[in-house]
């Protein structure tokens, strides 16, 4: 009996009978989905909780200009508009959206007792220094209590903006603002706002206890803002009582 090859092919490529002009094409009348002829790629968006698919919270999602970012809002994803040059993006903290703002620009009402912002580092101190005492650097490279009793241990350059132990490092305040809620300076006009560095090592007194001692110096090293905040910029000018 004679063999019939109904579907002659090569092995292995038996595939080539079903495509489009194959002997054996498949008719996809009643498919479902895309074929590949007519596939569009689906965008890719994003979303909010699980994998990403085709349909999606928010699909169509507009970034807009160049420079935007998307953020979590309260609620969703969404667009943080550009800001101006020179700026940079500063967090607000737990559930609350972060902004754009200058990076010189300060903050001169901190919310929180012993919190500060503007110029600071971590440094060393030489000796057990308090959140608010200020300090000199002395020739072992660490920062000392100044003491306007003594030219040789001042002038005050840093304010702790932490207690800090002795041969340790902490947070030490440059230049800006700082809060210490046990203090309560009294706002007055002008120079009677100023703050000058004190006979006890560390403090610092407003002008009508400023240093008057023979021998004392006398160094402004800030204002004062409010009762417990207070503005510290430290003159590196010293004038020494006669």
């Amino acid at each position: 009996m004679a063999m019939i090859n109904t579907y002659p092919h090569i092995a292995g490529q038996h595939h080539l009978t079903h495509e489009n002009g194959g002997e054996d094409e498949i008719d996809v009348t009643g498919l479902s989905g895309l074929l590949a002829d007519g596939q569009t790629p689906l965008a890719h968006v994003l979303a909010t909780t699980g994998p990403h698919t085709g349909a999606l919270p928010l699909t169509d999602l507009e970034v807009g200009a160049q420079g935007n970012i998307i953020i979590r809002g309260a609620a969703d994803w969404e667009p943080l508009a550009v800001g101006t040059a020179g700026q940079t993006l500063k967090t607000g903290g737990a559930a609350t959206d972060p902004s754009w703002t200058w990076d010189k620009e300060l903050d001169n009402a901190p919310d929180a007792n012993l919190t500060g912002n503007g110029i600071i580092t971590v440094d060393a101190v030489g000796e057990d220094v308090d959140a608010g005492e200020i300090c000199y650097m002395k020739a072992d490279g660490k920062y000392w209590l100044a003491d306007a009793d003594s030219a040789a241990e001042m002038p005050a350059v840093v304010m702790a903006m932490e207690d800090i132990s002795a041969d340790a490092s902490g947070k030490l305040l440059h230049m800006g603002y700082f809060r210490h809620d046990t203090w309560d300076w009294t706002l007055g006009n002008g120079e009677a706002n100023l703050l000058f560095a004190h006979t006890t090592p560390g403090a610092m007194v407003q002008l009508a206890n400023q240093p008057a001692g023979a021998g004392d110096q006398v160094q402004v090293v800030g204002y004062v803002v409010t009762a417990d905040i207070v503005f510290f910029n430290p003159s590196y000018e010293l004038v020494e009582i006669a």
